[in-house]
């Protein structure tokens, strides 16, 4: 399995930026469901509906109003949980857009590929939901000067290294949790035997693939039950065979069944409301 950019028709990899133009690019559907990369930065904002938002092994639910931002390089994708969810990007390269304003990259922060994918500041939102709907380039350069401006002045730890031999395998774990995957349909996509396989992953990660899966999954359902999804939907979204398998797992790593989960977390919701 091979990660892809995404295509030259949607994305322009030339370094201009896309506005937000109904003739030229248009809302896309809420699903982007391959994995792929930009070599341009992008922002979006959900406008109606749901989605899980997938960027790395992390996994967040999007609902309206939410801002995501992907720096260049790092894969992604997206998975529909609502029908009829729409989002909105532009797409763009920093040096570039800030450039249109007089702006020296040199002179900024730069965005880190650790940052959070969906932002959760409030006022940080409002400034990328600026410059997502202004039409002109030069004030959505601004607006990103000041996004980046807000940055925090730490410098974010360098990532450890990892395996590549062993991207092939991530790959298919965060596009087809919802599969009845084995070791050795992991193994097979890096091209390994079982025990080496095993033997590697186990060393890069400190669980065993497996492990690594199941984690994967329920990081799937606490976003999904931030939603009025069924349990059984949520299982089965989730990708655990049956709702007692999610029920048991969810139970060995949490302490509560999922309902008492959802329970508490609408409760949180009333008392910060």
């Amino acid at each position: 399995m091979q990660i892809c950019s995404f295509p030259e028709s949607y994305v322009n990899l030339d370094g201009q930026v896309i506005m937000r133009d109904p003739e030229t690019v248009g809302i896309p559907d809420g699903e982007i469901n391959f994995l792929h990369y930009h070599n341009v930065c992008e922002v979006g904002m959900c406008r109606c509906g749901s989605s899980l938002w997938v960027v790395g092994d992390s996994v967040t639910a999007i609902r309206p109003g939410d801002v995501m931002i992907v720096p260049p390089g790092v894969h992604h994708y997206s998975r529909e949980v609502e029908k009829g969810c729409r989002c909105e990007f532009i797409y763009f390269d920093e040096e570039q857009l800030l450039e249109s304003c007089g702006i020296q990259k040199s002179v900024t922060k730069r965005l880190p590929k650790s940052y959070p994918s969906v932002i959760r500041d409030e006022k940080t939102r409002d400034i990328l939901r600026s410059m997502i709907e202004t039409r002109d380039v030069a004030e959505s350069a601004l607006w990103y000067a000041l996004f980046l401006k807000r940055l925090p002045d730490e410098e974010p730890l360098p990532e450890p290294p990892s395996d590549g031999q062993l991207s092939p395998a991530m790959q298919r774990i965060m596009l087809s949790y919802t599969e009845p995957l084995t070791v050795d349909d992991l193994a097979a996509e890096c091209g390994l035997c079982r025990s080496w396989f095993i033997k590697k992953f186990r060393k890069e990660y400190g669980i065993t693939p497996m492990e690594f899966l199941k984690k994967f999954r329920l990081k799937v359902a606490l976003q999904l039950l931030r939603g009025n999804m069924s349990i059984t939907d949520v299982a089965i979204m989730s990708g655990f065979g049956s709702t007692s398998d999610f029920y048991r797992h969810f139970m060995m790593g949490f302490g509560c069944p999922p309902s008492e989960y959802r329970k508490r977390l609408n409760k949180s919701k009333r008392k910060n409301s």
